[in-house]
């Protein structure tokens, strides 16, 4: 059933609303505000403790809707901000405090159990690489191939079967990546309004 009527907005609602289903499983708590809270708290985090090139890294990974939660009110000056593992618990409860609270700790490890999952091996990697070691007793390293999905791989395969039926190369000399809809994104060089002067 289209909600929008175009069909990549379409997939990235369809594809966001799994993805709070999956994280509100895993975390126990049926209430989807919690699932949203948590995954938004969790990825302002993250987004604001990586580096900026692995926060576009990583964002080119997700879906178009979640993407757009990820990179809400982004700053890239001054980032990674320096915090630990504390600093990552403290934001995810003060984003399910706005909704009556909620287990932190399972938050975060169900988003982190979700991210996993679509997201692939390598990316995980590069985050859990960027972040110190502190943050394994959030994040154990191992926890990344555990949670490997084969559909990961399967979507990456369709993303370019599509971008190749529409003759397009899965990547130009100006696009990075070939978002969900087959359109490209993310251009290479940082927009002039990020360039250090």
């Amino acid at each position: 059933m289209s909600i929008t009527g175009l069909d990549g907005l379409d997939r990235s609602i369809h594809e966001t609303n799994a993805w709070l289903n999956e994280i509100a499983e895993v975390m126990g708590d049926a209430r989807k505000p919690a699932a949203y809270h948590a995954l938004r708290g969790v990825l302002f985090a993250l987004r604001d403790r990586i580096p900026v090139e692995e926060v576009f890294d990583l964002s080119s990974q997700l879906p178009l809707l979640v993407r757009g939660v990820f990179l809400e009110a982004y700053q890239p000056r001054g980032k990674p901000e320096k915090f630990g593992p504390d600093g990552l618990q403290q934001r995810v409860r003060t984003e399910l405090d706005t909704i009556g609270g909620g287990n932190t700790d399972r938050a975060i490890q169900a988003v982190i159990t979700v991210l996993n999952r679509h997201v692939s091996s390598g990316e995980m990697k590069q985050v859990r690489a960027a972040l110190p070691r502190a943050f394994g007793v959030l994040w154990p390293e191992d926890d990344i191939d555990t949670a490997a999905n084969p559909a990961r791989s399967q979507g990456a395969e369709a993303s370019q079967r599509h971008a190749g039926d529409s003759g397009k190369s899965q990547t130009s000399s100006s696009y990075d990546a070939v978002d969900e809809s087959g359109l490209e994104s993310f251009p290479t060089s940082d927009p002039p309004a990020w360039r250090r002067g």
